[in-house]
């Protein structure tokens, strides 16, 4: 089963007039492949961008998926609604407990160290 061809465009590479058939690829995004001698093919879809820009300048190969204008009813904001007022909290922090006192260790090298009277 064919493809359906959208339009020819000139051939970028071999600069034959109207060379390129441009169709839908499996995407659904323009797809161009050249019927000359050069057997160039140009895939214009992947990047939103350029698929953007080509259409603009060839309406008629707008991607099958292209999203069309959807008219969007305006809502009225609602009112709003009254927030309470509420009174200020303390924060009130704990106070630190007291660190216990270290009480001294003895030394098990303190017999070394201790001279004995002579």
């Amino acid at each position: 089963m064919a493809k359906e061809i959208l339009g020819r465009v000139d051939c970028p590479f071999c600069h034959l007039s109207q060379g390129v058939r441009v169709t839908h690829d499996k995407n659904g995004q323009p797809f161009g492949y050249c019927d000359g001698g050069c057997h160039g093919q140009m895939k214009v879809g992947g990047d939103a961008h350029r698929v953007a820009r080509f259409v603009e300048k060839y309406p008629w190969a707008a991607p099958l998926n292209a999203a069309k204008p959807v008219s969007v009813p305006v809502r009225e904001p609602e009112p709003e609604a009254v927030q309470p007022v509420m009174a200020p909290v303390q924060v009130v922090k704990p106070e630190p407990k007291p660190k216990p006192k270290r009480q001294p260790v003895a030394n098990p090298f303190d017999i070394f160290l201790k001279k004995e009277p002579a």
